[in-house]
Order: C-alpha cells, then structure tokens, then sequence
C-alpha cells in the first residue's frame, strides 16, 4: 500500500466522505476458529470495508437530497442505510429496484465512488510468505525463474497458501495456534513451516483430492507452494511477520483509515464517528505525526450528514460483494452470473460502469487487499461483458 506519495494535487483534490463495514475491532485465534466465528448456521465475513462517494472538491455542493426523494423511502426513517435499499446475499441484492435508483443517480452525479477492501483472513498469514520466499531464493537461486518479477512469485504463493486455510480453516488455525502465532515460541518458526508442508502434502494425496474435488489450479499449486516451503525446512525466522500478542491477527483499523487520508494528503476526508480510530488519530498527532498533522480531516454523526448514508449504503454493498466473492467458487460464479435475470444484470451494468468511471478519475479511488483468486473471481464477475 502507499504511504509517502499521494494522489491528489492542490489544483486537483476530493472531497471524500467514509463509512465502513464490518468493523470486528480485532481478529483473534480461538482453537480452531476466530473470535467472529459465533453463529453455527451463519458464515461470518472476513471482510473489512471502508468505503463511500468522493467528488472533485472544485465542484458545487451536490444536492443528496433528489437522490433521497427518488428513493421514495418510508417517512419514518430517520437515517437512511443500506439495509433500506437491499438486504439479503449479493445476489438477492442485485434484485432490489431502489438499488438500480441508487446507482444510476450516481452515475449521473458528479460523484465518483472509492473503496478500500481487506480480506482479514488473507491479510494475517502471508507474511509467512515473503519469509519463505526471500530465505528460498538466497538459499536455492537456481530453482526460481528470477526473469519473473518477485512480486508475481509472492502473489502466486500467498494465493496457494490461502487457498489452504479456505481449505483446511479448523486444521490450519490449530496449528497456528500451537505456535503461538503470530508471537511465535523461540526457534518454533522452522517447524510451523514443516508442519504447513506436510498439511499441503496431505492435501495432495489422490485420496484426499477425490474428497476435496481440488480443481488442477489447486493442485499445481500446492505442488509449488510445497516446493518453496521444502526449502524452508530450516528458516531460523520469521522476520516480518507481525509481532502481535499471541492469538492476535489483526489489532484495529486506525491504520488503513490513516492510510487511505494520507494517500490524498491535499483533500477533505470525512469519516462516520469511530471514536476508537479518532482517539489513535489524537495520539498519533500528539506523538508529532506530520502527515496526519496537517491533513484536513473530520468525524462527523452520520445521522446529521446524507453524504455519509450515502457512503454507508456503497459501503454495505461492497461488503455484500466482496463476501460474495471471498466464499463462491469460481466455477459457481460464471454459472451463477450466466443465470441472472434482467434486473439484476441492470444493477451489476451500473456497478461496473460506476467503477469504471471512477477508476477512470482515479485508480487509487478502489483499492483491494485480497488473494489472485479473488481478483479473477472478481473481473469474472463484475467485467466479463459475454453476458450482459
């Protein structure tokens, strides 16, 4: 992610407003699960979304309320979200008729809408991988195509590795956890590395991939992520792993609402209160941050500020779309999508061409952290044009 270099000018800045989703505070190990995994009947989202409208900062306030009035809401409601608009899974969503109004007024405005996606799960374990891979290829150059950008090499392994805990989540976690991850036992990092090894190898057996019915891209990739870890046999250290308290993955987002302010350091960033976020901002700025320092932000009550309903409703729907890719095989997705009906592919039209637009304005306005089968899932989904 970026951290110095930002994307906006002083001739040429946003005005930003952000709500989130699935805001779980911390991440953490509990045995063969994670703390958000309560509900038996119900699949808990790995996916954290901080996410809303932006519009040139040049331009005119824009009247938020024709959208309103065209939503045609019950009276009552105080404070419009997204669960006013559409509920269900994605695909129930794409149903919903105030979500075509929702997104073609966008499309109309001169708003352009801007997403940051963390998928947690992903995020927590693959520093394991840039270990693995810079050990490996110090210790074995030969077995590397080194004409390969080392960022492709480490995409390609952090996927297999992921697809391992989608596979084995309940044995994987375990074995973390025996390790103390991410505050691992002294000396213990070689054998989490051998013992994730022999995980992959289990997987691989013909018995096993019967069961599992592990697509070939799997299986290849197992094959290579078995290879890099075989040469990690021996790693004394897992160097960039982060040192958290033991059991804890992810400790807070303060981090990512920081970095998505500073990555427009020149624009007006508006958040929904988060008093934990805006407490760590204090902090930072008494401890001399200068870049926080001198950036123009606020934390304002949703309920008083329509530009923040609207972001809440764009925040919900990508949480609901990124859940939906996070959880579906990719095969059940091109089946799923050839299956939609009219409304539904009218609203998913809207939604790539509204990102499209957006990207246009601004590639950095969408920002994803998130497996390479995710991504293909992803352009499946939203931009393979066969059908719509």
């Amino acid at each position: 992610m970026p951290f110095s270099k930002s994307f906006d000018t002083k001739e040429k800045n946003y005005t930003f407003y952000y709500d989130e989703s699935n805001n779980v505070r911390t991440l953490t190990l509990n045995v063969d699960k994670y703390n958000i995994d309560n509900d038996a009947n119900q699949k808990a989202s790995i996916n954290f979304i901080l996410a809303g409208i932006a519009y040139k900062s040049s331009k005119p306030e824009i009247n938020f309320n024709v959208l309103i009035e065209k939503l045609s809401l019950q009276g009552n409601i105080n404070e419009v979200k997204f669960k006013h608009i559409a509920k269900g899974n994605f695909e129930q969503v794409l149903k919903s008729n105030k979500l075509t109004i929702f997104l073609q007024w966008l499309l109309d405005s001169d708003c352009y809408i801007h997403y940051f996606n963390l998928n947690m799960e992903y995020w927590s374990f693959i520093d394991m991988i840039d270990d693995a891979f810079f050990y490996a290829i110090q210790k074995s150059p030969s077995s590397f195509n080194l004409s390969i950008h080392a960022r492709h090499h480490l995409d390609y392994y952090k996927d297999a590795l992921y697809r391992l805990i989608k596979l084995e989540k309940p044995k994987f976690l375990s074995l973390v956890k025996k390790y103390n991850f991410p505050k691992f036992k002294p000396g213990f990092e070689c054998r989490l590395i051998r013992d994730i090894n022999k995980l992959l190898k289990e997987n691989l057996r013909y018995s096993r991939i019967l069961s599992t019915e592990i697509n070939s891209q799997t299986q290849t990739e197992f094959k290579e992520l078995s290879k890099l870890l075989s040469l990690c046999s021996n790693i004394p250290k897992l160097e960039t792993t982060y040192d958290l308290d033991e059991d804890l993955l992810v400790s807070g987002f303060d981090f990512f609402y920081h970095n998505r302010g500073t990555s427009f350091k020149n624009s007006i960033h508006k958040f929904d209160i988060e008093s934990v976020v805006e407490e760590r901002f204090e902090v930072l700025k008494r401890g001399g941050e200068a870049n926080l320092s001198s950036l123009d932000y606020s934390f304002i009550d949703s309920e008083g500020s329509i530009p923040i309903q609207i972001s809440d409703i764009v925040s919900g729907l990508f949480n609901k779309y990124f859940s939906y890719i996070e959880s579906e095989k990719v095969e059940d997705i091109r089946k799923r999508r050839s299956l939609l009906n009219e409304r539904q592919l009218t609203n998913l039209n809207f939604l790539r061409d509204l990102v499209e637009k957006s990207d246009s304005e601004c590639e950095q306005f969408l920002f994803c952290i998130m497996s390479l089968s995710e991504t293909e899932k992803h352009n499946i989904l939203l931009f393979d044009k066969t059908k719509i």
